[in-house]
């Protein structure tokens, strides 16, 4: 993964992280506003693990897998970018919440160096 990558990766999950951050609560009901903490959750921990993540040559399975889910965060934020209701936002996170996980995890292991 180039740094122009990496560079990117962290912008899209810093996108959908802010989209979550910035949806109306109020808005919601019961069981979207526990939907929204939960994507915000894993949205905040892919971006703050995005974040301290350095530019480092990686072995070609785990860069592709990183690249794939960097490509799958890259289109959610910018479908989300692309949804003003709220509740439209959240369901496209919540609908992609699986590979914000992943993202999480495959980070989480590059930190560790394993």
């Amino acid at each position: 993964m180039s740094n122009n990558e990496l560079d990117n990766l962290q912008q899209s999950v810093h996108g959908v992280f802010a989209a979550l951050y910035l949806v109306d609560v109020e808005t919601l009901t019961l069981q979207q506003k526990q939907q929204h903490q939960q994507a915000l959750s894993a949205a905040y921990l892919a971006y703050v693990k995005a974040e301290n993540l350095e530019y480092t040559e990686l072995a070609a399975p785990l860069e592709q897998q990183l690249t794939e889910l960097a490509q799958r965060v890259g289109n959610l934020g910018k479908q989300m970018a692309g949804r003003t209701v709220p509740q439209e936002q959240l369901q496209l996170a919540v609908d992609n919440l699986d590979g914000l996980n992943r993202l999480t995890q495959l980070l989480g292991l590059l930190e560790t160096g394993s």
